[in-house]
């Protein structure tokens, strides 16, 4: 390929990178044509395997091509239909081993409906569902979903030949693809555009998209700001657009791409939806705290596999919720540790394409619902659980020689029924625990009735269902020494009867300075101030602060802002304050309605513009056994209009990091006596 060529398909890749994905994408294959490097031919589909770019790295749905299987076969067949692009095979060894690999796992995970490519030589790059339905009928894979052969021959001929020869492709030549690296992701993002096919892009597809940008910006030291690749994520115009900027700042927050698309981006095409994206890729708070990334992971995770809508919007707000903090932790954590302890000592390789482990996997690391919560909750229980979902990884069924199994209580455990288990029999009601478990027998233990004490049953028993798992029986609790319990030593009853008696006395003080109130008035705007309507002489306005609102705090719990202490009230360990209360006239009843001026008198940080003060200080180390009120007393006269002010000090300013100068100069250089230079000392 000449120079001239590389610079006009690099032009045109270039166009359809930043702006004209389609028309761009079409010249560079028109020049690629007219120079010789793009044949056609009509290959076979064995021979025909799946781009590891295609669909931005997510290969194929075999539940998508079944049924495009069906769909041609109710309408008809016609070979212009179906033409395709495919590279052929890379001759280099990394590339050829990706390219095997990302093909075999496809098949893997199949669970044998797609069969692998023995003799692998080109890569599809559009049309490959088209081709993996092709080859799933020539292997003659049994689904309820993809017709069979015989259906697709006898009710179309030409569908059912195409089946045999296989679809007209485009082939690109390996070079080229080599030549310009993201030509393949730019040309399947082309064919992946609504104006060219009829399924659309799922989110699962552009997260792949996702992850492909960011590493390709930071391999080219370029800007992450999604205001820059936004264009080129949303080329195609997937019907998902809504969420991708949130996916885009969950990817490059909390990425870590292994723990949500290892093992379901295969076969998956729900949308969650922006708004699970927009709660999950909010920052931890503190910033520093735990991000925790396989919880986050974990809810994608359900959403994307569980049954519809298990996981919504609120249910994330809730589980990020500071209540659920300290069970929220433990599930991550637990998850982090069953993950590992799992990896060391079994091939993740053959995980992943293992059913039961991929059920285990959902059970355990990816169901962080309340359910999850409650399972992983410290108990014995629990650990039962989590020990069962674990069997099938950590056990084998071993077989002797003439094919029985060496061990049949691996039966039983496999079914959860583990020692220490409680089991009940429902024809006898009997309710016991499981002791020991030999090759032939199990050992219970029943604790009431009639067969009280150690019985031994068979593992057939168990297998005919007549034994379940149950919980362990209630114990009988009794109470006795009631009085020791009585309303006289309940700390919560003590607390109301103090706070009627503390509210008691507020009403007291306050009819006694009751001609206070009627000679103030209260402005409520522009600026809410207490404003006297007669001239007070000094210590003659007292202010009492009544509220209902009261709280009790312990000795070590910091009180509510503002609030006025008034001391333990006679109680040993408990202070109250009172807070702040004002429920404005204004289209209230007067019933509903709450104000006193204690509250609503403004402050001054000038102690000279100050009128009035507080009487008395209270602290919470204060017995206080008395109900001494403390109350706002004018230090000064107040004549009409003026407006109350009580001084209060002016906050200290929070200390703040020192700033360390930095010398970005190199030290000068200067002449010695023979000219040469030197350093400065």
């Amino acid at each position: 390929m000449d120079q001239s060529l590389k610079d006009s398909i690099a032009a045109a890749l270039k166009d359809a990178e930043t702006s004209q994905l389609v028309s761009g994408v079409h010249k560079a294959l028109d020049l690629l044509q007219h120079a010789g490097h793009l044949f056609e031919a009509v290959l076979e589909p064995q021979m025909v395997g799946i781009h590891p770019m295609n669909r931005d790295g997510y290969g194929c749905n075999l539940e998508d091509a079944f049924a495009l299987m069906q769909n041609i076969l109710d309408i008809g067949w016609h070979d212009t239909s179906a033409i395709g692009y495919a590279c052929a095979m890379p001759t280099d060894e990394p590339g050829m081993k990706e390219a095997v690999d990302f093909n075999l796992a496809i098949s893997e995970r199949s669970n044998g409906q797609l069969p692998p490519i023995p003799d692998l030589r080109f890569l599809s790059l559009s049309c490959s569902h088209t081709n993996v339905g092709l080859r799933a009928l020539k292997a003659g894979v049994q689904s309820s979903s993809l017709p069979s052969m015989q259906d697709t021959e006898s009710k179309d001929k030409p569908f059912g030949a195409a089946v045999h020869k296989g679809i007209r492709w485009r082939v690109i030549s390996h070079e080229t693809m080599k030549c310009f690296p993201k030509f393949p992701q730019l040309l399947q993002s082309c064919f992946n555009s609504p104006a060219q096919i009829s399924k659309g892009e799922h989110e699962l597809q552009l997260l792949r998209r996702i992850m492909y940008a960011i590493e390709s910006s930071q391999k080219e030291k370029k800007s992450l700001d999604y205001s820059k690749l936004q264009k080129h994520l949303l080329q195609s115009k997937p019907s998902c657009s809504a969420a991708v900027p949130y996916m885009y700042s969950f990817v490059l927050k909390f990425g870590a791409e292994d723990l949500l698309l290892r093992t379901i981006s295969l076969g998956k095409t729900r949308n969650v939806g922006p708004e699970i994206y927009e709660v999950l890729c909010q920052d931890p708070k503190p910033a520093l705290s735990n991000p925790l990334l396989h919880l986050r992971h974990g809810l994608l995770r359900m959403a994307y596999t569980g049954p519809e809508k298990i996981v919504s919007s609120s249910d994330c707000k809730k589980i990020f919720h500071k209540d659920y903090k300290s069970n929220v932790e433990k599930t991550n954590a637990l998850m982090m540790l069953v993950n590992e302890m799992i990896r060391q000592h079994v091939s993740v390789k053959s995980l992943e394409i293992d059913e039961a482990y991929l059920k285990c996997e959902r059970e355990v690391f990816f169901a962080p619902s309340a359910r999850l919560t409650r399972m992983l909750s410290p108990g014995t229980q629990s650990k039962k659980r989590l020990c069962f979902l674990l069997t099938p990884l950590r056990t084998k069924r071993e077989f002797n020689q003439v094919g029985q199994l060496a061990d049949a209580s691996m039966l039983l455990l496999e079914k959860g029924f583990t020692v220490d288990a409680w089991v009940s029999r429902k024809k006898d009601k009997i309710v016991a625990q499981i002791k020991s478990i030999s090759n032939t027998s199990v050992i219970l233990s029943i604790e009431e009735g009639d067969l009280a004490g150690t019985v031994q049953v068979s593992h057939s028993s168990f297998h005919k269902g007549e034994w379940k798992l149950s919980k362990a029986p209630v114990q009988k609790v009794n109470l006795e020494q009631l009085e020791l319990y009585a309303s006289s030593t309940n700390t919560e009853f003590l607390k109301k009867i103090c706070i009627g008696n503390i509210c008691a006395k507020l009403l007291d003080v306050e009819t006694s300075h009751s001609d206070a109130l009627s000679s103030l008035k209260l402005a409520l705007k522009p600026r809410r101030n207490v404003v006297a309507s007669k001239k007070f002489a000094k210590g003659k306005l007292v202010l009492v602060p009544t509220t209902a609102k009261i709280e009790s705090k312990d000795v070590s719990e910091t009180p509510s802002n503002n609030s006025i202490c008034i001391g333990r009230c006679g109680t040993e360990s408990t202070v109250y304050h009172l807070n702040a209360h004002f429920a404005s006239p204004v289209d209230k009843d007067v019933g509903d309605a709450f104000v006193s001026p204690f509250w609503l008198v403004s402050t001054t940080h000038v102690q000279e513009e100050a009128n009035m003060h507080m009487s008395l200080t209270v602290g919470p180390s204060d017995k206080n056994s008395t109900l001494k009120i403390p109350t706002m007393v004018n230090l000064c006269a107040v004549n009409p209009e003026d407006v109350l002010l009580r001084y209060v000090p002016k906050p200290a300013k929070p200390d703040v990091e020192a700033v360390v100068p930095v010398n970005t100069n190199p030290p000068a250089k200067r002449l010695t006596a023979k000219g040469s230079q030197g350093s400065t000392a």
